[in-house]
């Protein structure tokens, strides 16, 4: 029998920070790339959830999503569980409609894994270490596909997929992911959106106009990479003359992590995903994708960007502060590159604030294109009822049902929604064009409309790959981890210019895909030969 990765000292470890009688539900962001950050909400066990606006209610007497299974023998009722790092009073909202739904199905909500986990980045360990106990839930969200796929965790779906003719409706950039060979081990369950936050208190202070910087507001154009780069420039000089401060920075991004080479080398090149990804192979010795990764270092030498992992003593003052007590908190940073993830934080900031498009590429032809995050659903390899639970997750995931119930739930509640449909159900985008282009609604994000309308009318991103890439993370902790040979610290701190090293992480990151791309294409024969 294959031995688990993870030994079950995590799991003894990540079991006691459970709490008991009141339960830390985390909202959580994401990077691509970085570390996550959490933001904890308290809510107890005991009480009951009442909100006047919504129709979901619970009744402790039955159930937890008050649902009438008086009819229905006990032995004809599916149990199932579901687990996600989602927001998870909607999850639970979500899957309590589902039930409604289908009555027969009776769903718990795994808000336990999420706790266990700490952060989001260990949610996958959390469900491996699940696993070897023997409690691992039918459905979960991925955080890392290889730890799954190497412990055979996961349930091949292609053959249900294949058979159901609404992934039809799938978006091209999300039908192909978690897919190698004839295995499809997951499936999308959404976009988050990605683009840059703008202090407008800073712009209209110092005088700046974005018009001046290539937009048009009255005709949807947007500014290049070129010009908004110069705008963070101008306003670091301007500003710090002005308050006679230092720690004023005209651009920053979560994790302090501008995600120039990441976005910027497919706005430039229409033939590349995110990261110059091309859906075969990375790009990084394209001159095109060094000027980018060596732009970002340039602008914290130049003092443009701040890093508080090398300038402890503004990390305070910094609007993008990895600590959430202090997101968007001092007002220092004009432009921040983040995702629509932070949307339900924007109420949180004394500062009035838009969200506008992400640069595009600075060719005569070139087109805005939307860089979004994505995420995972996965099906253990060990469910009982495969079938019902392929439609739980595609329910939460991507059905037309489930979304218009997810955009009900979140407009009832007063919350944002931080992340967006990968189908092309009209009905769904309808309902989101009457939150996010009205500017009456209460759920208005000023400067969201101008990514809104191109999405309305492609209803495409360019996608990233992180949660389901084959051996992408690995290449990560190699470049983190082995410094001696990717040199990684040495090329952030400017002492080695990336095109220096470039060569080596593009061999590197291209041999592991690769070569995990043909192993997984094998899954659950990951040791047979070819």
């Amino acid at each position: 029998m294959r031995k688990f990765l993870i030994f079950s000292l995590v799991l003894l470890l990540s079991m006691s920070v459970v709490a008991c009688g009141e339960t830390t539900i985390t909202r959580v962001t994401m990077s691509t790339d970085e570390p996550s950050t959490i933001v904890n909400t308290t809510t107890n066990q005991d009480s009951t959830t009442t909100t006047s606006d919504v129709t979901t209610t619970y009744d402790s007497s039955n159930d937890v999503c008050g649902i009438d299974r008086s009819g229905i023998a006990e032995e004809d009722i599916i149990d199932l569980e579901y687990a996600s790092i989602e927001n998870q009073e909607v999850e639970q909202l979500l899957v309590c409609e589902y039930q409604r739904e289908n009555p027969n199905i009776r769903v718990t909500l795994r808000s336990d894994i999420l706790e266990m986990s700490g952060v989001p980045d260990n949610f996958t360990l959390s469900i491996v270490s699940l696993a070897s106990i023997g409690d691992i839930p039918d459905v979960f969200q991925v955080m890392q596909i290889d730890p799954l796929v190497e412990n055979l965790l996961v349930y091949d779906i292609a053959d249900l997929w294949n058979a159901d003719p609404d992934t039809s409706h799938i978006l091209p950039g999300a039908v192909n992911a978690a897919v190698y060979g004839d295995v499809r081990l997951g499936m999308v369950n959404g976009q988050v959106m990605q683009g840059m936050f703008v202090n407008k208190d800073l712009l209209e202070d110092n005088n700046f106009d974005l018009e001046d910087y290539g937009f048009d507001f009255a005709t949807g154009e947007i500014w290049n990479y070129e010009e908004m780069i110069q705008l963070a420039r101008d306003f670091t000089t301007r500003a710090r003359a002005r308050y006679d401060n230092d720690f004023y920075y005209g651009i920053d991004g979560d994790w302090n992590n501008l995600n120039f080479a990441w976005s910027l080398s497919a706005m430039d090149n229409m033939d590349w995903g995110l990261n110059s990804f091309d859906g075969t192979s990375f790009h990084f010795t394209d001159p095109s994708y060094i000027n980018f990764f060596q732009t970002e270092i340039d602008l914290f030498q130049e003092g443009v960007k701040n890093d508080i992992k090398k300038n402890p003593a503004g990390a305070q003052l910094e609007f993008g502060s990895t600590s959430p007590d202090l997101f968007f908190a001092e007002g220092r940073v004009l432009l921040y590159s983040s995702y629509t993830w932070n949307f339900d934080m924007i109420d949180q900031s004394p500062h009035n604030l838009m969200f506008l498009p992400f640069p595009k590429g600075i060719g005569e032809d070139a087109v805005a294109r939307t860089p979004s995050a994505i995420g995972v659903l996965a099906i253990s390899n060990t469910t009982e009822y495969p079938e019902e639970a392929y439609k739980l997750a595609k329910y939460m995931a991507w059905s037309e049902e489930g979304w218009l119930e997810k955009v009900r739930i979140h407009e009832e509640l007063g919350y944002n929604l931080t992340k967006f449909p990968i189908t092309d159900y009209e009905s769904v985008w309808q309902d989101i064009e009457a939150i996010y282009i009205d500017s009456e609604s209460d759920l208005y994000v000023e400067g969201f409309d101008m990514i809104m309308y191109p999405l309305l009318e492609t209803k495409e991103a360019v996608m990233d790959f992180g949660k389901w890439l084959p051996g992408y993370n690995e290449f990560k902790n190699w470049y983190v981890y082995v410094q001696e040979e990717s040199r990684r610290n040495d090329v952030l701190n400017g002492l080695v210019p990336f095109a220096d090293v470039a060569q080596v992480w593009e061999d590197k990151v291209n041999s592991l895909v690769t070569s995990k791309f043909e192993r997984y294409s094998r899954y659950p024969n990951l040791d047979d030969e070819e």
